[in-house]
């Protein structure tokens, strides 16, 4: 037979108030698994994406600038018409998909996963048309933010995002272009733009918008041209939820868009270096993504982008690890603060044990009796209130710290720097 002895009904109770504490973990995750949004813009998300799916077009300088096999196959093209030096063409192998580099993401992700699902991928000739699109739109919003731009005389080094044509960047002596035409305007493809009647200015939203309005323009097109061959030519719904869904999934996971200075910021696009424009993050405007955004995830972030552009403007990493420790210690310190009287309680409750168990051993039979049961509570609750220990201390600190962690890592995932 088991007879509990004072240690035993310790521990018992030390495991119901662990028990309480994983619940209350569990009910702090539920609650704030939602609060901590994501600071990305629209704009910001669509300039993330971009990187990842560039297109399939090659643009170069001159007509000699295209491998033979291009200008045989009818791959190679002049993109805008009376530019006679201004060539492009659409690499492609033997497997049927696109061989250029830019073009990786596109292939690894989105059409390997139609093929592997038996859906039909559009023709050579829809994603051609497609990234005319782009560029025409790109050059349209230049001009529009009044950069000078000729489309007579308009160069591929003025369009492509790196100094070399078909590169992934990492390539040694390739440097970024950071006055591209597709590098800054590019993510318009997965956008849709209106004019805001009150304010006059445009709004954005990430939503897929000019990229299936040009689908349409192009199957219309193609139509015309060879009656009966549109709707095979171009996305079709599978086809369009693979593609949507990557993209969707892909800006949801990233959250690095609080910065206190607008610039460029990031290491984006399936090589991890390409770095997007991002604008400034207001304290006002995070109170507008919640309690815990303004009370603690903007405040942590803001400060990791001040420590980090102080230490070291230039972002190489040596900054924002100064940043990262600082940044700890203080966040530690205020949670030594906040729960410093729990940490007390604790501490004395451990100096009290001999008397605890004295107390336990006047009542052998209170696990099944319940007068023993009741004088052991009342003699243990004034034990504790003598002592000016508050037992549920522990179980209130759990519920402090909790939000004030989950909100830190909020902050340090959303900070840009």
């Amino acid at each position: 037979m088991f007879f509990p002895t004072s240690e035993n009904k310790t521990l018992e109770k030390r495991t119901k108030f662990k028990l309480l504490g994983v619940f209350g973990l569990l009910a702090g995750a539920v609650m704030l698994s939602s609060c901590v949004s994501n600071f990305c813009s629209d704009v910001e998300k669509a300039r993330i994406a971009y990187p990842y799916e560039q297109g399939v077009t090659v643009y170069v300088d001159g007509q000699s600038a295209v491998p033979q096999e291009y200008r045989d196959n009818g791959l190679a093209f002049n993109p805008i018409e009376g530019n006679t030096e201004l060539w492009a063409y659409i690499p492609v192998n033997p497997t049927g998909y696109f061989a250029a580099n830019k073009a990786s993401f596109l292939n690894t992700n989105i059409l390997a996963a139609a093929k592997q699902n038996g859906i039909a991928t559009p023709s050579y000739d829809y994603f051609k048309q497609l990234d005319q699109k782009v560029l025409e739109t790109a050059i349209s919003a230049a001009k529009a933010d009044g950069i000078t731009v000729n489309e007579a005389t308009l160069t591929a080094a003025q369009i492509n995002p790196f100094s070399v044509a078909d590169c992934i960047g990492n390539e040694k002596g390739v440097t970024e272009n950071k006055d591209s035409i597709l590098r800054n305007y590019g993510y318009l493809k997965f956008v849709t733009e209106k004019k805001d009647s009150a304010t006059a200015k445009n709004t954005v939203t990430f939503d897929f918008g000019n990229w299936q309005k040009w689908n349409d323009e192009i199957e219309q097109k193609i139509e015309t041209e060879k009656p009966g061959s549109g709707s095979s030519n171009v996305p079709n719904a599978e086809y369009v939820t693979i593609y949507k869904k990557v993209f969707n999934d892909l800006t949801a996971n990233i959250r690095t868009c609080i910065t206190t200075k607008e610039g460029s910021y990031g290491q984006y696009g399936p090589n991890s270096n390409w770095s997007i424009k991002m604008e400034t993050i207001t304290w006002g405007d995070a109170w507008s993504h919640g309690l815990f955004e303004g009370l603690i995830v903007y405040p942590v972030s803001a400060l990791m982008d001040s420590l980090s552009n102080a230490f070291d403007p230039g972002l190489s990493g040596i900054g924002q690890i100064w940043a990262l420790v600082i940044t700890t210690i203080i966040v530690r310190a205020f949670v030594t603060l906040l729960t410093f009287k729990s940490t007390m309680d604790q501490q004395k409750m451990q100096a009290l044990q001999p008397q605890i168990a004295r107390i336990q051993a006047k009542y052998p039979n209170s696990n099944t009796n319940k007068a023993e049961q009741a004088k052991l509570s009342q003699e243990t609750m004034t034990l504790y209130k003598r002592n000016n220990i508050n037992m549920f201390s522990s179980i209130i600190a759990l519920f402090v710290q909790f939000p004030v962690f989950i909100s830190v890592w909020g902050g340090l995932q959303g900070s840009a720097a």
